[in-house]
C-alpha cells in the first residue's frame, strides 16, 4: 500500500488562516472556514502560537467591556459649562 505525499501548505494558505484567526476565535467564520483554519493548525506550530495570542487578547478586551466606561469626576460637569 503506498501513500501519495502531500506538498507542505502554501505561504499564500498559511498567511489566509493567519489572517482568520481572529475571526475563528470569535466564532464568526463559517463551517468551511472553520474546518480549513482547523485542519491547518493540526499541523501548523507557528499558527497555534498565534490562535494562543488571539485568545488572550479576546479574553482581555471581554474583561475590559465588563467594567464598563466611567468618566473622570467632575468631567461631564467641565464638558457641559
Amino acid at each position: 500500500m503506498s501513500t501519495i505525499p502531500t506538498d507542505p501548505p502554501s505561504a499564500n494558505a498559511h498567511e489566509g488562516v493567519e489572517m482568520l484567526l481572529p475571526w475563528y476565535v470569535n466564532g464568526r467564520l463559517s463551517a468551511v472556514e472553520t474546518a480549513e483554519v482547523e485542519q491547518h493548525l493540526e499541523r501548523c506550530s507557528v499558527c497555534r502560537a498565534e490562535l494562543e495570542q488571539c485568545r488572550a487578547l479576546a479574553r482581555t478586551l471581554h474583561q475590559q467591556q465588563s467594567i464598563g466606561w466611567q468618566p473622570a469626576p467632575g468631567h461631564i460637569e467641565r464638558a457641559l459649562a
